[in-house]
């Protein structure tokens, strides 16, 4: 990797250095001496900033495709694996568009009656892990078998989950959800999805986790509640994995006495081991350096932001609960232009800034590549 500022000289490389220079942009992945230029606004092979040469924008000047499902769908989350593959869900539902297919497929449910929230694809292999209200944990392959659906998460409704991450001779997949019979608190599961999860009570609902390493504390959850007297703001909430006995642990997200954040989180994304985004309602966005949240700049208390994926510091995407997906580069957030007139896109995933997926309600499934 590159980085970017004046170098030092050293014996060792402290922490957040590396021994290339050369970044024309540190915040953003994609950008970096020699690098692919893409059609995205950025000089990403750092050319003394000429941005976006004709033959990128010749061959890959991305776009948004609609690929809308009937629409009463209401598609709560979308997850990618393989160089096309991708996964759908939401309600009682869940398509699949294989890397060798240009459509989604319908596949028929493992079980009636589901009301999916979230799914996560392996990244080999691409099985989907499929989580959802009442206890239901399941994983269905991409030609449509499943090979486990039912009530496999303990006392409650699964709103987030990522897995692949190794524990010893196991694979473990981690779960967050709100607590059956107790809508204003939460609970985390952990499971190899060959046995019972253990779990763990928290002190409010989680709607999402994301991570790179759960035992280097590269694992959060993020969540919260909104009291009944809303106008006095909810009760967000940053949870983070820990080596502790009960590893999910409440981070601190305000400075004294002073909240960071006084709204509801929905979305969190861990780019690096020093970088991480959340964000949540009323334009509320935090950014983690690697030891503390902050707030980050807003695009406005009008949005509720429902996800969030990022490649970098000036590299962040979120979708809005108005239909919107807003991108932060330049120190700003503007809209992405052209995104077809949609109500809540609930979430949103990505390789690449050239090349994401959205969707969310009245069939929604936005494709900009």
């Amino acid at each position: 990797s590159y980085g970017t500022g004046a170098g030092i000289l050293v014996c060792e490389a402290p922490e957040g250095y590396v021994s290339r220079g050369g970044d024309c942009n540190d915040g953003n992945a994609f950008t970096y001496p020699g690098a692919t230029e893409l059609c995205d606004g950025e000089d990403n092979n750092c050319t003394l900033g000429t941005t976006d040469e004709a033959p990128a924008c010749a061959t890959n000047n991305p776009t948004w495709t609609e690929e809308r499902s009937a629409p009463t769908d209401v598609w709560r989350s979308v997850s990618r694996w393989d160089a096309n593959g991708v996964w759908v869900a939401g309600g009682g539902k869940y398509d699949v568009r294989r890397p060798d297919q240009t459509s989604f497929a319908n596949l028929t449910p493992c079980k009636a009656g589901l009301d999916l929230h979230v799914v996560w694809a392996r990244p080999v292999g691409g099985d989907g892990s499929l989580g959802g209200t009442n206890e239901f944990l399941g994983r269905v392959t991409p030609a449509g078998g499943c090979t486990q659906a039912g009530e496999y998460a303990p006392g409650m409704h699964v709103q987030g989950l990522i897995g692949g991450f190794a524990s010893g001779t196991k694979t473990l997949t981690h779960l967050g959800g709100i607590r059956q019979g107790a809508a204003d608190k939460g609970r985390m599961a952990w499971t190899d999805e060959m046995s019972t999860p253990v779990t763990q009570d928290v002190d409010r609902p989680v709607l999402d986790v994301h991570g790179l390493a759960p035992n280097e504390g590269l694992l959060f959850a993020v969540g919260g509640h909104t009291p009944a007297q809303g106008s006095l703001g909810g009760e967000p909430r940053i949870y983070r994995h820990t080596t502790e006995a009960q590893p999910w642990v409440a981070e601190t997200i305000q400075w004294g006495t002073t909240p960071v954040v006084k709204n509801v989180l929905r979305g969190v994304w861990v780019v690096s081991r020093r970088l991480a985004f959340a964000v949540g309602d009323a334009g509320s966005v935090l950014v983690w350096d690697g030891k503390t949240w902050t707030p980050f700049p807003s695009p406005g208390s009008n949005e509720d932001l429902l996800s969030v994926v990022s490649f970098g510091r000036q590299a962040i995407y979120v979708t809005t609960r108005s239909g919107k997906v807003l991108r932060y580069r330049d120190n700003a957030w503007k809209p992405m232009d052209d995104v077809p007139p949609a109500k809540a896109l609930y979430d949103i995933a990505g390789k690449s800034p050239v090349d994401l997926w959205v969707v969310g309600e009245q069939g929604k499934r936005l494709h900009w590549k």
